[in-house]
């Protein structure tokens, strides 16, 4: 072998020394990238997931904020049927009340009616009889 091709063989083990260093920093450079690259992706699905959450918390509090005012709005409509109510039970007591004492009345009338034809029946007897007796 002449020099020459012991220094080309010497500065093709060099050279290939140099580019399996710069491969092996490449390959280092390149899983570091990765690494970066999957922290990366998990911190952008974090921000997803967060974003995603704030979505559905801000329709919760949207839905409840509804579900009060519709829970109100049913109160405010039970306290309106509840004086309703009391207002007809109230009216109603006093319908009955005015029956009650109409129908009183009536059996009052009754009453005296019956005690008024017994004594005009009564007087129709005694006058009947005296007639036939003269």
């Amino acid at each position: 072998m002449t020099i020459m091709q012991t220094e080309f063989k010497l500065v093709d083990k060099t050279r290939v020394k140099a580019l399996q260093t710069q491969l092996q920093a490449l390959n280092k450079e390149r899983d570091e990238l990765r690494l970066k690259n999957d922290k990366l992706e998990d911190a952008l699905d974090t921000l997803k997931l967060m974003h995603s959450l704030q979505r559905s918390l801000s329709k919760e509090e949207d839905l409840k904020s509804k579900y009060e005012r519709d829970l109100q709005s049913c109160k405010s409509e039970i306290a309106k049927l509840k004086d309703n109510l009391e207002r007809v039970v109230a009216e109603r007591n006093l319908v009955v009340e005015e029956r009650n004492k109409i129908l009183q009345e009536r059996n009052e009338l009754a009453t005296q009616h019956q005690e008024e034809y017994e004594r005009a029946e009564s007087i129709s007897n005694i006058l009947f009889t005296s007639w036939r007796i003269q």
